[in-house]
């Protein structure tokens, strides 16, 4: 697997996110991998060109899954 772009730094969920994973199943360490390794998921171009200028100026990064149920999910690092 190629590198990751940056660390990531603490951990949170609410439990909103962490009810709408259960539900569909799905292990949050795969989605913090893509979101780690620069699959920013579903969000517009314009923030995608965002999030690579935030990796390179240490800025917050914002990010958007949609999960097995439909719902999309989001997880932002600092």
């Amino acid at each position: 697997m190629e590198k990751a772009k940056f660390l990531l730094g603490q951990l949170v969920a609410t439990p909103g996110a962490l009810t709408a994973l259960s539900q569909a199943n799905q292990d949050p360490v795969e989605l913090l991998s893509r979101h780690q390794h620069g699959d920013w998921g579903e969000l517009p171009e314009e923030d995608k060109k965002e999030n690579e200028f935030s990796v390179l100026n240490n800025l917050r990064i914002l990010s958007a899954y949609i999960l097995t149920t439909g719902v999309t999910d989001c997880c932002i690092s600092s």
